[in-house]
Parts: C-alpha cells; structure tokens; sequence
C-alpha cells in the first residue's frame, strides 16, 4: 500500500502510518482533497475550530487526521480491525494528537452509545457488504450525529444509495470507483 499523506493544515505533508495487510483500503487523495473543500466551503459554517468528527471505519484514520490538521477539536476512530485501530494510534503519537483523539474497537454495526456528538463523521465502510445502511442507523440510535451535523459515506459506485428517511442527501459526487455522500441529518 501507498504511503498516505496528510493534504492540508497543521499536519500538511505529514505521513500516516499503514496497518499491515490488504484490509485496509484509505480513501483517495483526489477523494479526500474534494470532500474536505465541499465540507470547509459550504457545509461547516463556522469552520473546523471547536468541531468533533468521528471516523468510523477509520483504517489509517486519514480523513480524521485531515480534520484534526485543519483545526477540528477532537477526533474519534472507531475501527473493528485491531491492525487499523494500532497503526491510528500510531499516527496519533506521531503527530501529537493522542489528547484529542479517542480510539475505540468495534463494529460498525453494533455500535456503542456515543461519548459525545459528533458535528462531522466520515463512514467508510468495506465496500458492497451491505454496511452502510445498518451503520448510518446505529449512528443514529446510539447518538454519535449532533443536531445539524453531517455524515460523509464513501461507498462504491454499483451500490444503490442509501434511504434514511432522518437523513437528507446533499451532495453525491463520483470519483472513480467511488462514490462519496454527504448527508445532513
């Protein structure tokens, strides 16, 4: 796997590290770069000071990382795969971050209360395993969305989007085999 670099802020150019094995698979450059613009110019109004995200199915935790760099407050990992989740932390310790990130192994789908709200989570599930929708419900029962916040799926383009009737689709952008969603709740 490619090294995976952090694209703006704080942390610009700055490594993450890599779990070892295939199960990892981060979201593009082009991607992360393109989803960062739509939420920074049009969906936080207030910028990324004093916001909490949530990157669930984290992986390297790049997209939480890129918040933090670009001035989030805080930042939770949620990963059920124990490399993923080690390799975060690392990142985490190399950047300083470790006192604003939470880490915590679990499934997507059996997830537990939220600790605290999150204005902005990234949900990134492995791809056409019938994830996502389970997974923005357990996001919703257990309380990790904040009133006005927004949810950022990145799924495959051959799987059907998404009906959560609690969540509104405001942006629906394809990049490659990808295809990236931003929800308001």
């Amino acid at each position: 796997m490619t090294a995976i670099r952090i694209i703006s802020g704080k942390h610009r150019g700055r490594l993450l590290k890599v779990p070892q094995g295939s199960g990892t698979r981060p979201t593009a450059s082009r991607a992360r770069e393109a989803i960062f613009n739509i939420l920074s110019h049009g969906v936080l109004e207030n910028g990324w000071s004093d916001t909490t995200v949530l990157d669930l199915c984290c992986g390297t935790g790049a997209m939480g990382f890129e918040a933090l760099s670009r001035g989030a407050a805080r930042a939770f990992f949620i990963d059920n795969n124990k490399a993923a989740l080690a390799a975060t932390r690392q990142s985490a310790a190399l950047l300083k971050e470790e006192s604003a990130c939470s880490f915590l192994h679990a499934d997507a789908q059996k997830l537990p209360d939220a600790s605290a709200p999150c204005d902005v989570i990234f949900f990134d599930p492995p791809y056409e395993q019938g994830l996502i929708k389970p997974g923005l419900h357990g996001l919703l029962k257990h309380g990790w969305l904040a009133p006005g916040g927004c949810i950022v799926v990145e799924q495959s383009t051959r799987e059907a989007l998404p009906d959560v009737p609690s969540l509104t689709l405001t942006h629906n952008r394809e990049y490659g085999v990808a295809r990236v969603l931003v929800m308001r709740k």
